[in-house]
Formats: C-alpha cells, sequence, structure tokens
C-alpha cells in the first residue's frame, strides 16, 4: 500500500478502492467454480434395492432439494449402495454430497465428503477445486492451494482451477502470482469477467492504473450494466488523470443509486476535484444509504453545522 499515487487535482484513488470499493464483491456476481456443479449417476436396471438406490442417486443429483437434504439423500445413497455404483459413482456421489455440505457451511465435512471423490475419482477435478474451497474456508491456505494446484495437474486446459488458486493468491498478497493465474484463466476462458474484474482489482492494488483500466473495460463490453465494473474503471481512470473517469462514476451511481459506497466514491471525486457542493450531496446521500467509510460521519457533522 506505500507509493500512493494521486490522480487529477489531488484525488486519491486509493482512498476509493480502500473505502467504498470494499463493497465491490458484494455487488459483483463472481463466477462458481466447482461447488456449484452436481454430477449425474447412471446405475443399470436392478431389483427392489437397487430401485431405492437408483432413486436416492437422481434425488442426490439433483438441484430442487434444499442442501440439508441433498447431503442426507447422497449419505443415504452411499449407505444403499450395492456395489453396483463403483468407484466413478461413489465419487460423484460423495462430490455432490460435498458440495451440499459446503453449501450449508460445513467445510470439515466438505472436505471429507472431496478427499473421499478424489481417493476414487483422482481425476476429478471438480472434486479438487471443491476441496481447495472447502480447505480455504477454514482457513487452511496452503493445502488449498496444493489442491488446486492438483486441478490443475488434472485438467490444466480448465480455467476454474487457476480462478480459484488466483483469489486465494490475491487475498494472501501474493500479487505476482496472482496476476499469472488470473491471466492463465483468461486465456482459457476469454468470456470469464471474473477473472478480468479481478485482475484488475490486483492492479489497482499495485497501481498499474493503464492495466486495470483495460481489464475493467473488458468487463464493462461483457457485463455494461454492472456498476462495480464502472467504478472500478473510474478509479482508474482518475489515477491517470482522464476526464472520462466523471462519465463512469456517473454511471456507477446511475446503474446502482442506492449503492452508498459508489456515492461516497464519487463524493470523493468531486471533492478532489473543487466541486463542494456536489461532493457533499454525495456524502449526505452515501450517509442516509448507511455508507460506513471511517470520516463520512465527520464529514455529514460538518456539512450540518454540528
Amino acid at each position: 500500500m506505500n507509493g500512493m499515487r494521486r490522480g487529477m487535482n489531488g484525488f486519491s484513488p486509493r482512498a476509493v478502492r480502500g473505502k467504498a470499493g470494499t463493497a465491490w464483491c458484494s455487488l459483483y456476481r463472481a463466477v462458481a467454480l466447482g461447488a456449484a456443479i452436481f454430477l449425474t449417476v447412471a446405475l443399470p436396471v436392478g431389483p427392489a434395492m437397487a430401485d431405492r438406490l437408483s432413486g436416492l442417486v437422481d434425488d442426490c443429483s439433483g438441484l430442487k432439494a434444499s442442501p440439508r437434504n441433498l447431503l442426507r439423500l447422497c449419505e443415504e445413497a452411499l449407505k444403499a449402495d450395492d456395489g453396483r455404483l463403483g468407484a466413478q459413482g461413489r465419487a460423484a456421489v460423495h462430490y455432490n454430497a460435498g458440495v451440499a455440505a459446503l453449501d450449508m457451511g460445513r467445510a470439515v465435512q466438505a472436505e471429507g465428503h472431496f478427499d473421499e471423490a478424489v481417493t476414487l475419482s483422482p481425476r476429478m477435478a471438480a472434486a479438487w477445486v471443491s476441496r481447495g474451497l472447502a480447505l480455504a474456508a477454514q482457513g487452511r491456505i496452503s493445502d488449498a492451494a496444493s489442491s488446486y494446484g492438483q486441478a490443475i495437474a488434472v485438467e490444466p486446459s480448465a480455467a476454474g482451477p487457476y480462478l480459484a488458486r488466483a483469489r486465494l493468491q490475491a487475498e494472501a498478497g501474493s500479487y505476482d502470482a496472482a496476476l499469472a493465474d488470473y491471466t492463465a484463466a483468461i486465456e482459457r476462458e476469454p468470456d470469464w469477467e471474473a477473472s478480468y474484474f479481478e485482475r484488475a482489482r490486483v492492479l489497482a492494488v499495485l497501481s498499474r492504473w493503464r492495466e486495470a483500466e483495460q481489464d475493467f473495460s473488458a468487463v464493462i463490453a461483457r457485463r455494461p450494466r454492472d456498476p462495480a465494473a464502472w467504478l472500478g474503471r473510474a478509479e482508474a481512470r482518475a489515477a491517470n488523470g482522464i476526464a472520462a473517469a466523471r462519465n463512469d462514476f456517473d454511471r456507477a451511481v446511475l446503474l446502482a443509486p442506492e449503492w452508498g459506497g459508489a456515492r461516497y466514491a464519487r463524493g470523493l471525486y468531486l471533492e478532489a476535484a473543487g466541486e463542494d457542493e456536489a461532493a457533499a450531496a454525495d456524502f449526505l446521500r452515501a450517509y442516509e444509504l448507511g455508507h460506513s467509510a471511517p470520516d463520512l460521519q465527520e464529514r455529514v457533522r460538518a456539512l450540518s453545522g454540528g
């Protein structure tokens, strides 16, 4: 965070990212990785016990039930298995059980199911990725990175494992490694806007504003109504002294009028540009919307004459 760069009129893009920017993730729908996919299992026709098993497996493979019921159905299917599931079938059921458990916040239980899945089917890349998600949820960062690495080794052409590992590395502050993995994900899935968006955020942390602007523009081209991308590009452009930053701030507010963070960010920009009245209006509205920047309450008190 050292070496803060300032854009036009002393505006500090770092301040926007540190305060208003914390809301980006809540507005941005990231690409779902392994733990959003359910695997189906085909069973040969058999007697009554097999019919019950088939029903349990079918229910375990669907999205109609709640995660709690899915987990129960999958575990019942594993208990009812008469041997016909085989290694691949049991691996798929364990995987689905792990997905349900992870969705319920039961990371340890999910890890156990994913462990069984990769033991039975070592080349199941989705299970390695989901295992990494479960490990990361427990704070076991090194183990999670290793699991993502296994997924990459199994399926090097897939973007998901690279994106998962990139997120982990970005959170850990390993920005160069994160950038390499985001780039690998983009090379494999050029239309995944999440990879561009998240790489742009890392580039912004490193004050590589022109590159960040390009990535935010790539997101806007794919999701023109994404307010977080417009705000990100506004920050990058402001840092480079590009007047079009104002339009981007305005677009972010227009697309998300109830997002206090965007109002606050534009207020900072306007204040730095000497547009005090417009900045004050944004600060007051951000406060009304419940934005919690550390200095906002003081600003509002000063504006109210308190």
